[in-house]
């Protein structure tokens, strides 16, 4: 299992991170790139919901995720080959990245439902705390490597040949990681336990459930932080002009920050519970939007990155716990999914929210400064919410 999601973790870093950057280097406009990291997602998540019916039908949970794993690898070639010749239309490339999306969020439910009865209960938090180390140390190597590549490469081949070197390897780690899922054992729960929650139940629960108000803070987050976090990619390529070395250490003090504060994060979960927990990153990540505006320094931006990953670590962990905690592992595949559904809605919309805020200001300065700040003020706001979830 570390394995596994070492491989995917790399996959990320090298080839899903670098996404916006290379909608960039085809050419496509700051807007087009902010809004690849949200419609996409949307789009997928649309997907998913629809595979909800094959999902509870499959022979097994494991051979669900290996199929849409398997289906998820194949989606690198068309950008693979949009990486070798340098064009790719711009609803082409949408429709490939939101399969992406819908064949892996289709995926998630299913492997978290799985996955669970393979690790004891008693170990649950600190297994996965370390896993969770892993990964985001694994998915800096990607985004490192990555960043390297590009930035070695760009004036040696043409602006998007670098990219068939990232996203083949991406393609390679993906099918690694395939391989190592089906060494998996099958785990306990059968397809047939599983039960189908309705949407109206859902949204019921949303309202009234421990599990809704959990999910209810965690998706206004969502749509407070997307307000600033696509943005960030045009921001610092196209309006500050970074080099993508400089860009890369940004995005790795992110996970950086993530991967070394983990252990702590756990304990600290552990003496005082998933509620303070997810408290501590729900207060911490409001002002994280804010240096960005606030600031030219490279250093100050770094140390802010570094502290913004520590903060959303705690929320990152806190939520991913919660969701073995706080629902019935045989509703877990279909209220998660409807949960991607409007997480993804939040997504989009924030997105669209920061896109609609800085192609309407007067100058781009000034609108990614509201749109930044437009963030901080939402973030605080979900406050509100965290009130209302009960201790996990």
């Amino acid at each position: 299992m570390y394995a596994d999601g070492a491989a995917w973790s790399l996959m990320v870093g090298l080839g899903e991170t670098y996404f916006p950057a290379f909608a960039l280097a085809l050419g496509k406009a700051p807007e087009t790139a902010a809004l690849l990291t949200s419609i996409p997602v949307f789009l997928g998540a649309i997907l998913q919901w629809f595979l909800l019916p094959a999902v509870l039908s499959s022979p097994s949970l494991r051979r669900w995720v290996a199929l849409v794993v398997a289906l998820q690898t194949l989606c690198f070639v068309p950008l693979l080959v949009a990486a070798w010749t340098g064009a790719m239309p711009t609803i082409a490339l949408f429709a490939i990245v939101a399969l992406y999306w819908g064949l892996g969020l289709s995926g998630g439910p299913a492997w978290s439902t799985w996955i669970e009865t393979l690790v004891p209960k008693r170990l649950r938090i600190s297994y996965f705390a370390v896993r969770t180390r892993m990964l985001h140390a694994t998915t800096l190597a990607g985004i490192a490597a990555g960043g390297f590549l590009l930035q070695e490469l760009a004036g040696v081949l043409a602006p998007t040949r670098a990219f068939v070197l990232l996203f083949a390897a991406a393609l390679l780690a993906r099918a690694v990681s395939l391989l190592l899922l089906l060494r998996h054992s099958s785990g306990t729960l059968r397809v047939e336990e599983l039960r189908s929650v309705s949407l109206r139940e859902f949204f019921r629960r949303l309202q009234h459930g421990a599990d809704g108000r959990l999910l209810a803070y965690v998706l206004c987050l969502q749509l407070a932080v997307q307000f600033a976090q696509p943005l960030v990619t045009p921001f610092l390529l196209n309006h500050r002009n970074l080099s993508y070395a400089a860009y890369m250490g940004l995005l790795a003090a992110f996970f950086l920050g993530k991967a070394v504060a983990m252990p702590g994060l756990a304990r600290f979960a552990q003496r005082r519970g998933l509620k303070a927990l997810l408290t501590l990153g729900g207060i911490g990540i409001i002002p994280m939007a804010a240096p960005w505006f606030l600031t030219e320094s490279y250093l100050l931006l770094f140390a802010a990155q570094a502290l913004a990953g520590v903060f959303s670590g705690a929320s990152e962990l806190a939520t991913f716990y919660a969701y073995f905690a706080a629902i019935d592992p045989r509703e877990r595949a279909s209220i998660l999914t409807h949960y991607n559904v409007l997480n993804a809605a939040a997504f989009a919309a924030g997105c669209l929210g920061g896109a609609w805020i800085l192609r309407s200001a007067p100058d781009p300065a000034q609108g990614y400064a509201l749109a930044f700040g437009l963030s901080v003020a939402l973030r605080a706001a979900t406050l509100l919410l965290l009130r209302r979830v009960r201790e996990i």
